[in-house]
């Protein structure tokens, strides 16, 4: 395992409500830079092996769209990235129940 340093950005098509994000399962702090329509903290640094745990949920009016990225800074790659829209079936996967006005996605990642 080594150290290394995470570009967290949730953005919204309008102001999303509560995100929680967490990396190894660890919850980070992000911050909103709009009011609420973009959350992100630019330099999560964990102790990271070759695959990383990621957990995202947000709350907001449904039907409310939202891009979720994660960049490794070490070599400015995107290692993850997802998009929805609140209201739909957890996680994206139409065989799970739908959650008014909340999303979310969880699942881990080659990094």
């Amino acid at each position: 395992m080594s150290l290394r340093s995470f570009d967290v950005k949730l953005e919204g098509k309008s102001q999303l409500h509560e995100p929680i994000v967490k990396l190894q399962g660890i919850q980070l702090n992000i911050w909103s830079v709009d009011g609420g329509g973009t959350w992100e903290n630019k330099d999560v640094e964990l102790d990271v092996g070759n695959k990383l745990d990621v957990f995202m949920s947000c709350k907001a009016v449904s039907g409310t769209g939202w891009k979720f990225t994660i960049q490794d800074n070490g070599n400015d790659k995107e290692i993850y990235n997802a998009s929805g829209e609140t209201g739909e079936p957890l996680g994206g996967d139409p065989t799970k129940k739908e959650v008014p006005n909340y999303s979310q996605r969880e699942t881990a990642v080659n990094c």
